[in-house]
């Protein structure tokens, strides 16, 4: 089972060190401006000419303190990024060897956020928001302490009412999860809804439908504007809190310091302390916010992870395979032989998902209650084509689109001579040569064109098993004859579902010496 990779993964190691390390010295370089500003002040207080080395120190330590913040963000940011592609890395290695069945039953829109929101919420957190509180986590202490040694007096003036500020803050965070969820929840209909109707729009308008659905994008927007503003109230609130307690303790020490008759230069020192510390305070903010939406996305991506997985462990046997099939499904009792190099045409009785079924064979699902067996059970798989009912097509050169599946992609000669033999002649023309753009689910191809593009791959692919699952390649002789043309040009068994009434035997235009027929009949009941 694959899990949320780990965050402190090798690669990761000499940032996650890096950051802290960045933050102690960053409180070093602040506490010695804290005593350069002291020194400083006291000889103004005292008319006397402040030493050249205290400004110096002051100007050296300033210029540190920013130096190490710039550093530490800039490697907090690579750390974020670097988790976020291991964790897509891991996402798309686990939803691939998932069954097919558990892929469609997910919403595309849903599936797409999972790489867009997650990861950025993944990103944040790791990124902008673990690494501040890190540095919080180490100034904050290394501040009281600072105070400590620069006036005792200072330290229960600053440490109560930031203290206490940061508790109410904690109080306020577990309300911000909820705006989170209410937020994350609006946000995802609203970005599912489009991914999955922008490119139906003209037919939906078509349909009459322009204005329910602008009503339905409008009435999600206001409740998204009152759900951000929720949120952004919220996360404002714990801001707030923070800020007012820093501030609390600047009125604080003031107030110390005139009680108690304390240097001004303390005060000045101690002030600008404060000042300094409402970077880190403000980013605990930011941090906590970041972490809500990163544990809402773990939740999401955990229940993805949790999904069982399919072990596809093909290694290619180089020539046809026999085929045994075996056992129940769809409530049918199943037990079909197919020789090796033969074609099997599969005609379904009633209420048998043939679809399904050839992906179970293609291993593309899983059917714990069906037996698939290939060469009596050789140790090695066969090298599987698959060509289903919706066409495997990416944006991209046709001749990547040709060479999708093989294992070295192969010259430009071996591809154009395997899409001629598939009458790709035409299309090469049209949209000029292996050169030629393919559109995102070859949309500027023509039926036609798909089907002979898919078969001209498989036969680059050379697999020892094709199964055929699209109508377009079972709906009239042409299209089967183009099957056969595969079938002549392959040492392949060839599984083709059989939506049509006339048998394929007949349709197929294959000789009986380049062709063994098996025409399988499912039985319509148990």
């Amino acid at each position: 089972m694959t899990h949320i990779p780990t965050f402190a993964a090798e690669e990761r190691v000499f940032d996650a060190l890096l950051i802290p390390i960045c933050g102690v010295l960053q409180a070093v370089a602040l506490g010695i401006a804290v005593f350069a500003t002291r020194d400083i002040f006291v000889s103004l207080h005292s008319d006397a000419a402040p030493q050249n080395l205290s400004f110096v120190v002051l100007g050296c330590a300033g210029i540190l303190a920013a130096g190490l913040e710039a550093v530490s963000r800039i490697r907090a940011e690579a750390l974020g990024q670097s988790y976020a592609i291991s964790l897509r890395n891991r996402l798309y290695m686990h939803l691939s060897r998932l069954p097919r069945s558990s892929i469609t039953k997910k919403r595309l829109g849903g599936l797409a956020l999972r790489f867009v929101g997650d990861l950025s919420a993944a990103r944040n957190w790791f990124g902008r928001g673990l690494p501040r509180i890190v540095s919080a986590v180490i100034v904050l202490p290394s501040a009281g302490f600072v105070f400590w040694l620069l006036e005792p007096q200072f330290l229960l003036p600053v440490v109560a009412p930031i203290g206490l500020s940061i508790l109410v803050s904690i109080a306020l965070i577990f309300r911000l999860e909820t705006h989170h969820r209410n937020l994350r929840g609006r946000r995802a209909r609203i970005a599912i809804d489009a991914i999955e109707r922008l490119a139906m729009s003209p037919e939906l308008d078509l349909m009459g439908r322009t204005r329910k659905e602008r009503r339905s994008m409008k009435k999600n927007g206001r409740l998204l504007l009152e759900n951000a503003v929720a949120r952004a109230a919220r996360v404002g609130l714990v801001r707030l809190t923070l800020q007012a307690g820093a501030a609390l303790a600047a009125l604080l020490i003031l107030w110390t310091t005139a009680v108690n008759a304390i240097a001004p230069g303390f005060a000045a020192a101690g002030l600008s302390m404060i000042a300094i510390l409402m970077i880190p305070l403000t980013d605990l903010a930011d941090a906590w916010d970041k972490y809500c939406a990163w544990r809402i996305a773990r939740e999401k991506l955990n229940r993805i992870f949790d999904l069982p997985q399919q072990t596809r462990k093909i290694s290619g046997l180089g020539y046809a395979a026999s085929i045994r099939i075996c056992g129940a499904f769809d409530g049918h009792k199943l037990d079909i032989s197919v020789p090796a190099g033969g074609i099997a045409a599969v005609t379904a009785g009633n209420g048998l998902d043939t679809s399904r079924l050839l992906a179970v064979i293609a291993g593309l699902d899983d059917e714990p209650d069906l037996d698939v067996q290939f060469q009596d059970r050789s140790t090695a798989l066969p090298r599987i084509g698959y060509i289903g009912v919706e066409p495997v097509v990416l944006r991209g050169s046709l001749r990547r689109n040709l060479a999708l599946g093989t294992t070295k992609r192969p010259d430009d000669a071996t591809i154009d001579a395997a899409a001629h033999a598939f009458g790709l002649g035409p299309l090469m023309e049209r949209i000029g040569g292996l050169d030629g753009r393919i559109e995102e689910s070859g949309r500027n191809l023509r039926i036609g064109e798909l089907n002979r593009l898919e078969l001209a791959r498989t036969a680059l692919t050379q697999p020892d098993v094709v199964v055929v699952d699209s109508p377009r390649l079972s709906a009239n002789t042409r299209s089967k004859g183009l099957v056969a043309n595969l079938h002549r040009r392959l040492n392949a068994t060839i599984l083709i579902a059989n939506r049509g009434d006339a048998p394929i035997e007949g349709a197929l235009d294959v000789t009986p010496d380049n062709a063994t027929y098996q025409r399988v009949i499912i039985p319509q009941g148990v």
